[in-house]
């Protein structure tokens, strides 16, 4: 019986030490601030819309359109298929630094140095590729990925990515 005990303790030990280490049951931390991971599928702001499956992720050529819709996680297209924005209301959709919708709003205060805070309820991170920056010091581009999350009583609610462009035309 205790060698039987010690074996399976040996085991499961070796069993955890391997879920650690393949990043089992963690958030996807690997996204670069213009993806999104939904249902194992990592998708791209720079990818073609017509690449996405609409069982995953749901395509509109109308912000308001897609905003009216019962959908949690859709994207704004425009008609050459790029992808103009990207929004989800649904917490198995990973973003950057693993964030999620449902996550506390402290989460990105800890995660980012430089996030803008439009309303208690509001915080905005710019990007210029992959790095993070401080739009209070440099002028945003048009290029820059900016990712918004909106929160109620202190949690993620919606979190919308998108480009600088997007960002001041909707379009």
């Amino acid at each position: 019986m205790k060698q039987w005990m010690k074996k399976s303790c040996k085991v499961a030990v070796v069993m955890m030490s391997m879920a650690v280490i393949c990043g089992c049951g963690s958030k996807e931390k690997d996204l670069q601030p213009y993806e999104w991971s939904l249902d194992g599928a990592v998708i791209s702001y720079y990818d073609s819309a017509e690449d996405i499956d609409e069982e995953l992720c749901q395509k509109y050529d109308s912000y308001f359109e897609g905003a009216q819709s019962d959908s949690t996680t859709w994207v704004l297209v425009n008609e050459d298929s790029e992808i103009r924005a990207f929004i989800t209301e649904d917490s198995s959709v990973a973003t950057y630094n693993g964030i999620s919708v449902g996550d506390a709003l402290s989460v990105v205060e800890d995660s980012f140095s430089y996030e803008e805070t439009y309303t208690d309820n509001c915080y905005m991170v710019y990007f210029d590729g992959e790095t993070e920056m401080d739009a209070e010091e440099v002028e945003p581009e048009d290029d820059w990925i900016l990712i918004t999350y909106f929160a109620e009583e202190g949690m993620i609610t919606e979190i919308t990515v998108y480009d600088g462009v997007f960002g001041s035309s909707m379009q």
